[in-house]
């Protein structure tokens, strides 16, 4: 059966309900750019979306994490900052993306030129957007009309890679980047330090002083600090939320950038930003920046997914880490609906697992790991296949199971 056939329609679970989903980050490198160019020094990156194209036919909203600028820029060259030219985010818009997020950990790799650059082409492409701002409004979120149902959506990152990039931003340019605590170090003793962490000299002292004072905070990888984080993140949060549900909002989606970098499980620290966002009144909490997948808890009408993993990256395919299943990711299908005008209900939620395949020196390409076990014909293969797909279930939904159907779609 193929597997367009296989996939869970709206009418079979529930007459009238819209389907969200939403997928990992969506990764582009310095190969991979230099791969989809070519002799007349034009880019065309639809190729690497093309194993789900017809998959987010299916789906009344698509929400994805777009990890780069598009920025008027030197393009990627380097390993952590990245750029990317106008044709992915047409890529990105031409695959059935309706929305993305922009506040993430790259998002000022190129500046707040390049941030605004980002802004421009997206709306350009006609690709929705949240996370990041030209100007100062409230609230920083948008409202979308699917169905009968108006649905909110934010994005907060925990930083911009300032410690690297050195773009810090003025007080005068805060409301450029949503952020839920101040950039990583932007403390300068506490840059210095953790700069001079690798010195002999330094080492022995910084870990005392990490554990008398700082609680290894000063010593753990920048992504996983707790920076300052005063009222004022708390109060743009609640302001958001606030004004969204004044604009009609009826059910609120925080698309959440937070945590570390491909471990096991989730930090117990982006545990309670999702709490805290739960807290302060959104109904769904989508995160990503692990680059691996995480468990999702789906708690009546309110989601918790900690991690889906990377969509589209070369991590796990043609780069490292090898060891940490990078290259599956998640489709997460969020349903909603609506009866007799009264609050939106969650009567479903499906998933689905993609892999990320090489196709070509610097070339990736996302699939339905339904399709890749059903279409191989070599048997230690398709068992690996099909082993990895019983791994990434019981990650995703936090379950020990030997055993289980080969799906598509799974319920939650």
């Amino acid at each position: 059966m193929s597997s367009e056939n296989m996939i869970a329609h709206k009418k079979d679970l529930s007459p009238g309900a819209i389907k969200i989903t939403f997928t990992g980050d969506i990764m582009c490198d310095a190969d991979e750019i230099t791969a989809y160019r070519n002799e007349r020094g034009q880019f065309d990156f639809t190729e690497i979306f093309s194993g789900c194209r017809e998959y987010f036919k299916h789906s009344d909203y698509v929400v994805g994490n777009l990890e780069t600028p598009i920025a008027d820029a030197e393009l990627s060259n380097e390993l952590y900052k990245f750029n990317s030219p106008a044709e992915f985010a047409q890529a990105v818009k031409l695959a059935g993306f309706s929305l993305v997020s922009t506040a993430n950990n790259h998002c000022l790799d190129c500046g707040v030129k390049g941030l605004e650059d980002t802004i421009t082409i997206l709306d350009k492409v006609g690709l929705k957007h949240t996370g990041t701002n030209r100007e100062k409004i409230i609230p920083t979120g948008i409202i979308e009309t699917t169905g009968n149902i108006n649905i909110g959506f934010l994005s907060y990152t925990y930083g911009t890679n300032a410690w690297l990039n050195n773009n810090y931003l003025s007080t005068d340019e805060k409301y450029k980047v949503n952020l839920f605590q101040e950039q990583e170090l932007s403390n300068s003793c506490y840059r210095n330090i953790y700069n001079a962490r690798f010195s002999v000299f330094f080492r022995n002292i910084i870990n005392i002083l990490s554990q008398l004072l700082f609680k290894k905070n000063i010593i753990c990888p920048v992504w996983e600090r707790n920076e300052t984080r005063g009222p004022c993140f708390y109060t743009n949060i609640k302001n958001d939320i606030f004004e969204l549900r004044k604009k009609g909002a009826e059910y609120i989606v925080m698309c959440l950038h937070a945590g570390g970098q491909y471990n096991l499980k989730p930090l117990n620290k982006a545990k309670k930003i999702v709490e805290q966002m739960i807290t302060l009144g959104v109904d769904a909490v989508i995160t990503n920046h692990e680059h691996c997948v995480h468990t999702c808890k789906v708690d009546q009408d309110k989601i918790k997914a900690y991690s889906l993993g990377n969509f589209t990256s070369r991590n796990g395919v043609q780069t490292t880490p090898y060891d940490k299943m990078a290259e599956y990711s998640i489709l997460f299908n969020l349903y909603l609906q609506k009866k007799d005008g009264k609050t939106p209900k969650v009567p479903h939620t499906t998933f689905t697992i993609v892999k990320s395949i090489s196709i070509g020196p610097g070339k990736v390409k996302t699939v339905l790991l339904y399709d890749l076990i059903v279409n191989c014909h070599d048997v230690n293969e398709r068992n690996k296949l099909i082993s990895d797909n019983l791994k990434i279930y019981n990650i995703f939904k936090d379950t020990k199971e030997t055993e289980i159907e080969l799906k598509l779609e799974y319920p939650f």
